[in-house]
């Protein structure tokens, strides 16, 4: 009776890390999406600043300069979301290692079984066999 106590308490503990597992993988997608999105936002700004340099070449103009200097602000701004969302999903990963490592030495300590051994002997060489023929002769 004592194993399926064992084997109950096993099975409670791999559900519970998948559903963490569940979670920590939906907010770390969660992150990620945004970061992307984030990322497509400095492309595009990218974009701008090169439309405004070319807009002004093509019409032999100097180019904008403050509009230059706010996108870059914007760009920068951006890249700082970035840095703080690849934090989030550190954090994230470190919390579900901790947590995993948690529930592994529980489950170490609480699940062992202990089964029996059994010895098993190896077919004789052929000089073990020639022994045994000399001593029972």
């Amino acid at each position: 009776m004592d194993i399926f106590k064992k084997i109950g308490k096993t099975a409670k503990s791999t559900a519970s890390t998948i559903g963490t597992k569940s979670v920590e993988l939906m907010n770390t997608g969660k992150l990620m999406m945004e970061k992307n999105n984030l990322k497509g936002k400095i492309t595009s700004r990218f974009k701008d600043i090169g439309s405004i340099i070319y807009k002004a070449h093509k019409d032999q103009i100097s180019p904008d300069e403050e509009k230059i200097i706010a996108i870059c602000q914007e760009i920068d701004d951006l890249e700082v979301q970035i840095a703080d969302i690849e934090q989030k999903v550190k954090e994230e990963k470190e919390k579900s290692k901790k947590a995993q490592e948690t529930t592994y030495s529980e489950n170490a300590s609480e699940t062992e079984i202990e089964t029996p051994q059994e010895k098993v002997r190896e077919s004789p060489t052929e000089e073990e066999e020639e022994d045994e023929e000399k001593k029972d002769s």
